[in-house]
């Protein structure tokens, strides 16, 4: 099925994309030339917010603004602007006597009339019949087509149609147009005129210089078409080597184009998927993110849309795929994004056995901290009752005046105290693993942290120790 992405341009969009320094020559059978090529031009001159000249031929004002109306064209307001004015043969050329140096220079006056005014540009439709009501001869003509190429055109803010009707005008005539016009629109076409002849060359060029510009032309077209054949080719196997797949949708999802890459990550062939829409081979809980993904990046230009998304395999097998995708800025009339995708299957099931394993080291944690808070209560419980009773044991041989065990009460109290101390760091390190751990800083005494061990070893291990 043939993809509506890959079409040739209409003319209309040709013509909107003409630039400052385009001097078309159109070559008409005398058909309307209105919606095909007049509107399409004086649309661009008015969305560019360039100042239009429309040298009128032998139709009245009056027809031509209704038609322009008729296709949509504010006519009165643009002309109430400024941005939109009509022209008669004298109008457009209002010197006594033709002569190429000084209507030129109108030209120019004029594209200077439209900067002055705050406008961006000029352009100008004109069509070719003044020429024959203003007696021009073909001399006159080739003289004053050749130097707006090369005097004109080419630093001007300024853009040109000039339409030929062969009905009315010679062969001679329209032979001279199609030499001195950069690009041609024959049969609803926009082409780089081949047989447009340099302006250097009319000036009294020798025959020789003539062959070696042919020849040159000749070459550079050869090149032109080798790099196109090349690039074409380049373009190809990029396509259709890609590991990614490609997918081109409209506004509505449906496909346009797809990459070969297709066939070999989904089973499906391109030709099966182009003309069906997105959401036929991705799961149904991603069509609404996928399609909110499409519209934000139709609307946003600019903007990279980047999703995960599960697509459906022919055989039945659900695949993880990735996909980034942003709007296409060609063709202008069609909104579409494309969306490079590819298969993140084992990527996802590392991730899903990280996940599993950050879990487990969670969990393990949580049990680790549970034993100690409840191995911590066990021995602080009875602790504080060996503590509580040597209290006692010590108040009351303090009352019975004796000393031969205080040593012994005392030692007991300070093992307790230091069990204590030690229960309460352990528990210190679930605090440290939460990150609820907080250092107090306080002033300590070697001395005494040593004289307390030492007494408790000497406790422990008898007057003997050394």
């Amino acid at each position: 099925m043939d993809s509506p992405l890959f079409r040739a341009p209409t003319l209309e969009e040709q013509i909107e994309s003409l630039q400052p320094g385009d001097h078309v020559c159109v070559i008409s059978r005398g058909e309307s030339l209105t919606r095909s090529v007049i509107v399409p031009f004086v649309r661009r001159c008015l969305a560019r917010r360039e100042m239009c000249f429309y040298v009128l031929g032998e139709r009245a004002e009056e027809e031509v603004a209704a038609e322009l109306a008729q296709a949509g064209i504010d006519v009165e307001q643009a002309r109430g602007q400024g941005a939109l004015t009509f022209l008669k043969s004298r109008e457009y050329m209002p010197l006594e006597k033709f002569a190429p140096a000084a209507f030129i220079a109108l030209f120019a006056e004029r594209a200077q009339q439209a900067l002055n005014a705050g406008f961006y540009g000029v352009g100008f439709i004109v069509e070719m019949i003044w020429g024959l009501e203003l007696d021009l001869s073909l001399e006159e003509l080739i003289e004053y087509e050749s130097r707006l190429s090369r005097e004109f055109f080419p630093n001007a803010p300024a853009s040109a149609l000039c339409i030929y009707d062969r009905r009315r005008l010679s062969a001679e005539y329209l032979q001279a147009a199609l030499r001195h016009h950069p690009l041609a629109i024959v049969d609803d076409t926009l082409i780089s005129d081949p047989f447009y002849q340099a302006p250097e060359l009319d000036a009294e060029a020798s025959e020789t210089a003539k062959v070696d510009w042919m020849v040159s032309q000749l070459v550079h077209r050869a090149k032109d078409t080798a790099e196109l054949r090349r690039s074409q080719a380049r373009f190809r196997a990029l396509i259709e080597n890609a590991s990614d797949g490609i997918t081109v949708l409209d506004a509505d999802g449906m496909i346009l184009y797809e990459g070969p890459s297709s066939e070999r990550l989904l089973g499906y062939r391109p030709e099966e998927m182009v003309g069906r829409y997105v959401r036929e081979f991705i799961s149904q809980e991603d069509v609404a993110p996928l399609m909110d993904k499409l519209r934000r990046a139709i609307e946003n230009p600019d903007e990279i849309q980047m999703m995960r998304l599960r697509a459906l395999h022919r055989d039945g097998p659900i695949i993880n795929v990735e996909t980034v995708g942003r709007r296409l800025r060609d063709p202008a009339d069609l909104p579409c994004a494309v969306f490079n995708w590819r298969d993140i299957n084992e990527r996802v099931l590392f991730e899903q056995a990280l996940e599993r394993a950050r879990d487990a080291a969670l969990e393990a944690s949580r049990l680790k901290s549970a034993f100690i808070a409840n191995v911590s209560h066990e021995i602080r419980t009875p602790l504080n009752v060996i503590t509580g009773y040597t209290e006692l044991i010590g108040d009351h041989l303090a009352e019975q005046h004796d000393e031969t065990a205080k040593d012994y009460v005392e030692g007991t109290q300070r093992a307790c105290a230091r069990l204590l101390r030690t229960i309460s760091n352990i528990l210190d390190i679930s605090k440290i693993e939460t990150g609820a751990f907080s250092l107090m800083p306080a002033e300590a005494f070697v001395a005494d942290i040593l004289h307390q061990g030492l007494g408790a070893r000497h406790l422990v291990c008898g007057p003997d120790f050394a």
